[in-house]
């Protein structure tokens, strides 16, 4: 299996501080000395900004000109404009212009909604960017054929960090699963059987069908999502086998100027990821009039589910008032309209909420194209002239609602991520819950290797496979009732969801969800496959099986049911693989609260604040390309534990193991630091310091024994784990939440 390995790119940001000098007086931004019973503490001042939330040296945000380079703009040409003016030559170049979408496929023209974007690359013997002078000549050149002209930007990326499976992933797949309402074996329908249902997986994988399997790509998100899909849609073993992957390659840029298409890449444009939903729609339409390569049979797939385990920052554009698209930067009018395309046509866009990416500023709601769930899903009216002649709102298998139908119409439908027993994920983004959520923590699926052994994809947190969760629900659903719509069939998902009773922060009609929190429609709800399977097939409709073949299900009440947990011989794995055991109970300063700090006490060893010890707001990715890397970015110990003895006499202790990934590549981490119950912090950098190691390595598996923990902490909810590294020069932190015991 393919691991996750780190973009180095090649934009680098000068770090800055801006510190009052240690031990400074109150009145010069210092802290007072402070008691703790017979200790005089001297807190002195974080030497590191106090503004912006974060207690170390950040780089400062990246311009946009780095996330947005100059060299490829984007034109939407006005009413009546029907080809791609040619780009102007000069200033030592020429802009090369094209359509942005595939013109024709087989028997269908480009729809009349996408025809309008052209894209236009600056070509130039020498490379680099266009001068201002020639960008002011494309501007010109274009004149008022181009309604609006914007650049390009590579903002696009995974909404989940992972890393290679160390010890206990059967146990993690096995609770994951559990979670998911996965069946081991779908039950065969009725009269006829399950149709198949195209699952297109818009991401990091190489462009390619194959027979409905994830493919492999660099980054490995892809091809995760891809098996998460296949074992709630296809499960090895089971006669019946409805979801059929289908990868589309939206993030191909290795750096920003190296892209890989046979291989994938980290992060992406805005229009690659608007190709590749076009490109999901041509395909799937395509397959069922009969386009396969020699020899194939192209088994009908009625209905299409796209897969948006992706996102960008709303800095980037996405919001839009009304119905005024217009208002969008034109790469992300382009996504919008792909999407739109792929609805119009029947399909349904599940899109992942987004994480919390950390950094000094602070971040609130969804992500986009997720928080389009805001907005309404096309009606017939606004699909005929989108889609052109020989479009139909009708047919076996129609596209839309039927008329007059009330159903629940957003133009994506958002998906959140929380853990097994229901709490939000640590990396949830303020303001960005919507109304459905799933499993989303310490997941991973299996796959085969050339040998036919059984072996785990890297494990996964994040909003990404959530959203590959609802997207393989879906289509088992879907697989079972094709006649069905989108919006009709999400409404059985819904009904069979476990109510969580928290209020959605956003809705189809805005942020805040207009709607009362207290009204039913709002309160978010967790998925399950079997839960689901049951409703939609109640009385053996559609291709479902008899009512007494439906599976039983096992109940997985809100909140109720325990997190992961591990065996002895899985304990004993661990401790048999530890490179260094370090004893935590010197751990007995405690530090005032700082404001930065979320006004916490921290428990330390030290005497003083250090730049490395108040991790809030850290950033949890490299800093090189913040809005890029996986959010959060691929961490080196997201399968590291944490175990507290609440019984431990005289006082409470815990024990940590930290598992540094073996590809994490040379890099050396340092200051770990542990955040409890989202409010307590305890720095473990000391502790490294006096045994005589002060940094971790790839390969590193440490026990760190008797941390001490106050009574009123108990009980331990969450464990977040922070590690400080160096990339280039340029100072980042990552950020796990630990698997608890």
């Amino acid at each position: 299996m393919k691991s996750v390995r780190f973009l180095v790119a090649g934009i680098l940001a000068v770090g800055v501080t801006a510190c009052a000098p240690s031990g400074a007086s109150p009145e010069e931004g210092g802290s007072p000395a402070l008691t703790r019973g017979t200790f005089a503490l001297d807190a002195g001042a974080p030497p590191c900004p106090m503004m912006g939330g974060t207690c170390v040296p950040v780089s400062p945000p990246i311009p946009q000109d780095a996330a947005c380079p100059s060299n490829r703009w984007i034109a939407v040409l006005a009413e009546g404009i029907d080809s791609c003016p040619q780009g102007p030559s000069g200033q030592g170049g020429q802009w090369a212009g094209a359509r942005l979408f595939e013109v024709s496929r087989g028997q269908w023209a480009l729809p009349p909604g996408l025809a309008p974007f052209c894209s236009y690359d600056w070509q130039t013997p020498g490379g680099g960017l266009p001068s201002q002078q020639a960008v002011t000549l494309l501007k010109s050149g274009l004149g008022a054929r181009a309604l609006r002209l914007d650049r390009d930007c590579q903002v696009v990326a995974p909404m989940g960090s992972s890393a290679t499976v160390k010890a206990a992933w059967q146990t993690l797949h096995t609770d994951f699963h559990a979670q998911t309402g996965q069946l081991a074996v779908l039950p065969p329908g009725g009269t006829f059987q399950p149709a198949e249902v195209r699952v297109a997986i818009v991401d990091s994988a190489p462009h390619r069908y194959s027979d409905g399997e994830a493919v492999e790509d660099r980054l490995g998100h892809g091809h995760a999502m891809g098996r998460v899909v296949r074992e709630l849609g296809c499960p090895d073993g089971s006669p019946v086998c409805i979801a059929q992957v289908a990868n589309h390659l939206a993030l191909p840029q290795v750096t920003p100027n190296v892209r890989d298409l046979a291989h994938g890449g980290y992060f992406g444009e805005q229009t690659q990821l608007a190709r590749a939903i076009h490109a999901a729609v041509t395909e799937w339409r395509g397959h069922n009039a009969g386009e396969v390569p020699p020899g194939k049979t192209a088994t009908p797939q009625p209905r299409l589910v796209v897969n948006l385990s992706l996102a960008w920052d709303g800095r980037f554009g996405g919001a839009y008032s009304g119905d005024l698209v217009e208002q969008l930067p034109a790469p992300v009018r382009a996504v919008h309209a792909a999407i739109t395309h792929a609805v119009c046509r029947g399909g349904l866009v599940i899109a992942a909420a987004g994480n919390d990416p950390g950094g000094p500023e602070p971040v609130f709601g969804a992500m986009y194209p997720a928080d389009w769930e805001q907005k309404p899903a096309p009606a017939l009216a606004q699909c005929e002239p989108f889609e052109g002649l020989g479009y139909s709102g009708t047919g076996a298998y129609p596209p839309l609602p039927p008329a007059g139908a009330t159903v629940y119409r957003p133009l994506v439908y958002a998906v959140g991520g929380v853990r097994g027993d229901d709490a939000p994920l640590a990396s949830t983004r303020p303001g960005g819950r919507p109304r459905l959520a799933a499993p989303g923590a310490h997941a991973l699926a299996t796959d085969v290797d050339a040998t036919g052994a059984l072996v785990p994809t890297d494990i996964l947190t994040g909003t990404s496979v959530s959203t590959a969760v609802v997207s393989g629900l879906v289509a088992t659903l879907w697989g079972y009732r094709p006649e069905l719509s989108g919006p009709e069939l999400m409404e059985r998902v819904r009904q069979a969801s476990v109510s969580l009773g928290t209020p959605a922060d956003f809705c189809l009609g805005g942020s805040p969800c207009p709607w009362a929190v207290t009204d039913p429609r709002r309160v978010i709800r967790r998925v399950s496959l079997c839960e689901a399977l049951v409703q939609a097939c109640k009385g053996g409709p559609g291709r479902c099986p008899p009512s007494t073949q439906l599976p039983e299900c096992t109940p997985r009440p809100a909140y109720g049911s325990p997190l992961p947990s591990l065996d002895e011989g899985a304990w004993a794995s661990i401790e048999s693989k530890l490179t260094r055991t370090i004893d935590g109970s010197t751990l007995d300063v405690e530090l005032p609260p700082l404001a930065v700090c979320r006004q916490s006490t921290l428990r330390s060893n030290r005497w003083r604040y250090d730049e490395t010890v108040c991790p809030f707001r850290q950033y949890y990715g490299i800093p090189l390309r913040p809005w890029t890397n996986p959010q959060p970015s691929k961490n080196p110990c997201i399968c590291c534990w944490f175990r507290a003895d609440p019984l431990e006499t005289p006082a409470p202790t815990a024990v940590l193991y930290i598992s540094i990934d073996s590809e994490f590549s040379s890099r050396s981490l340092d200051s770990p630091t542990l955040i409890l119950n989202d409010k307590h912090t305890v720095d473990l950098s000391g502790l490294l310091e006096l045994a005589g190691q002060p940094t971790l390595a790839a390969g590193d598996e440490v026990k760190v024994t008797a941390i001490p923990l106050d009574p009123d902490w108990l009980p331990i909810k969450r464990a977040v784990l922070t590690l400080r590294g160096e990339e280039l020069g340029v100072p980042y932190s990552t950020f796990d939440e630990l698997l608890l015991q």
